[in-house]
């Protein structure tokens, strides 16, 4: 089937080998899941289809959604959408930084929620939810250790953030000279208003 759809579609002037390659393993596997297989074409179906979820964990999913908390997926996917197009996937290390900060938002979810249960006693038994706490010795270790996963996560995403920024939009660095120039010029001003005045009180 894949040379097949080689034959059938040739690579664009622009495409790189590596993207025709995936665009082809990924209409081969389509092609191949939806139809009644020969054995040859489960064989190469099962080959197909591990290079197609590399291909699309890398270039398309990232593995943030697949290992967030089943109630958080969602939302995961809704941040990552929302990232990607403010900052575009053009480049593998923009979906990496993409991926790893949307999983380090959904880890300080986890870890807050860890943190939630581990602290309270909640009790639902009536019309009302009403929280109470008691920590023996084991729940306040579990606490610390949980708090210290949450700043972790935190400093992740400031980092993560912080370099995705600066990948879309460079910090502008002046040159030393420039500014001494500029500094100069400054001072030669201050010096000539300053003789101005001088000559004119006199």
């Amino acid at each position: 089937m894949l040379e097949i759809i080689k034959k059938e579609q040739p690579k664009k002037l622009k495409e790189s080998d590596g993207d025709y390659q995936d665009r082809m393993v990924e209409e081969a596997y389509w092609k191949l899941r939806d139809k009644k297989r020969t054995k040859l074409e489960e064989e190469e179906y099962h080959s197909i289809k591990d290079k197609f979820v590399a291909f699309y964990v890398v270039k398309k999913w990232g593995l943030a959604p697949i290992n967030t908390d089943a109630d958080l997926r969602l939302a995961t996917i809704r941040l990552q959408g929302d990232l990607t197009t403010e900052f575009g996937n053009s480049t593998p290390i923009k979906r990496l930084l993409i991926d790893r900060l949307v999983s380090a938002w959904s880890m300080v979810a986890s870890y807050e929620r860890m943190f939630q249960f581990t602290k309270y006693k909640i009790d639902m038994s009536g019309e009302d939810t009403h929280l109470s706490y008691s920590h023996d010795e084991k729940s306040i270790k579990l606490m610390q250790e949980t708090r210290k996963g949450i700043e972790m996560a935190n400093d992740q995403i400031i980092r993560l953030s912080q370099a995705l920024r600066n990948l879309s939009s460079p910090p502008i660095h002046v040159k030393a000279k420039n500014a001494i120039v500029a500094q100069n010029m400054q001072i030669n001003q201050d010096s000539i208003l300053s003789k101005k005045n001088e000559k004119a009180s006199n």
